[in-house]
């Protein structure tokens, strides 16, 4: 279900946005959020004023007071009056009104359940057309081979079956919007607001993509307006406060260009977060990815907000693959590939196929899973890198329980890696050694055993670089080196020492080392992977034990 009001946006013609501004002055606009016990929609003496609920036009934000009334002195260019919908509610008569003069705005809540972990689900890139010759008015260059109905009908009936607290689809909702007639990108926009949303039995929100936006100034992003509404706002599920964020902006001309909209947006933002709990969690949804930013004063404005707010994440979409573009610094910021694929024509840019993506969060920690729509399929994440040196790590997961997890390199020994089950699915991880391997293409395969003993695996291939430097090399380096991982794959056992400790040469130089989790005697052939640390008598510290090898025994 659509999670906006049923009524329309009155769009005359060609939806000129001039049509839905409400003149020069400012007025008030007053109103109240409150939760309706007998779900009247009327405020009366059995319901529930909410203070403190963040109230806006886009410009300004205000909160209720201890009545849950508000008022508002709109500006002349907005167009909605939208709530940051509360933890622990859902509106029974949408989140945002047409802004229209002297009308009261009020906002009836029903109460929901909050005392789970929250899931939602990310959908992008939905690039819906009702058929292959429509969907050639909007790409010349593209054909449609697999037609989106049963594919959008199987990924509803999967995301039902998860029960998830919401969905959020991150724009280029529609085929697209450059090229078709206006009548058609309305068309698609409607049923994607109509009809698809209210196949899901949880609220649906949406941002605006680029193929969204008619490039005519004049309408530019009402069409989206009309069936989606704002295109920036902001609401609460679980004591989690989601942003979504507006980054497209259209000039005067029809030149589009990425990033925040507008300051007006930008300062609805900082005003926005004024609200919110400083320990409460903050995940943003924006449609292009940061790297695809505008060089401008707002984006920098909005990348240096995001990151003295220490956001939990930024979920991104529009690059039609699964990517991580940052796990921690300035934020988290994950790229989900498109339900749609490559534009309904096959696998997307990554080789995932339709899919999309289901996040988890529990006491601020924030896990997801790529799931492809009706197979069982393995998201191995990490190692992330088409070339590897020396050491990896693996990160994989399947939906369901696993009771074991396993890796393999090429046609090597199996290693158990460490799982996770948290409810929904299984993560698998561990360290993973690639300083034995030689140089060129190599295979990596993990495998999950299910409860029910059935298995699922999944293959990536990589190449192996691994650098040629020796311990001499390490130590005539040490502003390079120290506090950073290096490899010695090739060490010959020179002594055992009291202890558990060896003496290890590589020809160049010898280095003492502990703790070996295999029994060694001189001569042995042995490798190492670890920290390396000046002033100390063991140079290299490993802190895994896979980062140990041991090759053979060779007599002096």
């Amino acid at each position: 279900m659509l999670a906006s009001r049923g009524s329309r946006l009155v769009v005359v013609g060609l939806l000129l946005a001039g049509a839905l501004l409400i003149g020069t002055s400012l007025f008030g606009a007053t109103g109240t959020v409150y939760v309706d016990r007998n779900n009247d929609q009327r405020y009366d003496s059995g319901d529930i004023p909410l203070p403190g609920v963040a109230v806006s036009d886009g410009f300004t934000v205000v909160t209720t007071d201890e009545t849950g009334a508000f008022t508002l002195k709109t500006n002349s260019e907005a167009k909605f009056i939208f709530i940051s919908i509360p933890s622990g509610t859902q509106p029974l008569d949408g989140w945002y009104r047409e802004l229209t003069e002297n009308e009261n705005f009020d906002f009836p809540l029903k109460e929901v359940t909050d005392n789970s972990p929250l899931v939602f689900v990310q959908i992008t890139d939905t690039h819906y057309a009702t058929n292959k010759d429509e969907f050639k008015k909007a790409f010349y260059d593209r054909r449609m081979k697999v037609l989106p109905q049963g594919v959008l009908d199987s990924l509803t009936k999967e995301v039902n079956e998860i029960s998830p607290d919401f969905v959020m689809l991150t724009g280029d909702i529609v085929a697209d919007a450059k090229r078709p007639p206006v009548e058609l990108v309305e068309k698609w926009m409607k049923y994607m607001a109509d009809d698809f949303a209210a196949k899901f039995d949880c609220p649906l929100f949406a941002l605006e993509g680029n193929h969204d936006i008619v490039r005519d100034a004049k309408i530019g992003k009402a069409v989206y307006e009309k069936y989606f509404g704002p295109t920036y706002y902001s609401f609460n599920v679980k004591g989690t406060h989601f942003i979504v964020l507006d980054t497209m902006w259209l000039s005067p001309d029809g030149k589009l260009t990425y990033g925040p909209s507008s300051a007006a947006e930008v300062s609805w933002l900082k005003q926005d977060l004024a609200t919110v709990d400083p320990l409460a969690p903050v995940v943003v949804f924006c449609h292009e990815p940061t790297p695809g930013w505008a060089d401008t004063e707002e984006n920098a404005e909005v990348m240096n907000i995001l990151t003295r707010a220490g956001i939990t994440a930024l979920l991104d979409g529009s690059w039609h693959m699964n990517f991580l573009l940052h796990e921690r610094y300035p934020f988290y910021e994950l790229v989900t590939s498109a339900v749609c694929g490559s534009w309904w024509e096959g696998e997307a840019t990554d080789g995932s196929k339709f899919g999309y993506r289901v996040f988890r969060i529990n006491r601020g920690r924030i896990e997801s899973i790529w799931r492809e729509i009706g197979v069982h399929n393995v998201e191995l994440r990490e190692p992330q890198q088409a070339v590897v040196t020396w050491d990896g790590t693996l990160h994989a997961a399947t939906w369901g329980e696993a009771t074991t997890a396993s890796w393999t390199l090429d046609d090597g020994s199996s290693v158990n890696a460490s799982v996770y089950y948290n409810g929904m699915w299984t993560v698998a991880s561990g360290s993973l050694n690639f300083s034995t391997l030689s140089d060129g293409y190599h295979t990596l395969k993990v495998e999950f055993r299910m409860a029910d003993d059935t298995a699922i695996s999944s293959k990536r291939s990589f190449y192996v670089l691994n650098p040629d430097i020796d311990i001499k090399e390490l130590k005539s380096h040490p502003d390079a080196f120290l506090g950073k991982i290096v490899a010695v794959p090739e060490l010959r056992v020179r002594a055992i020492m009291p202890g558990e400790a060896i003496s290890a040469s590589d020809g160049s130089a010898t280095i003492i080392l502990n703790k070996l989790p295999f029994a060694v005697q001189k001569g042995d052939i042995i490798g190492v992977i670890g920290i390396y640390r000046a002033h100390s008598a063991t140079l290299i510290k490993p802190y895994d034990p896979i980062f140990f090898t041991k090759y053979s025994h060779e007599e002096e």
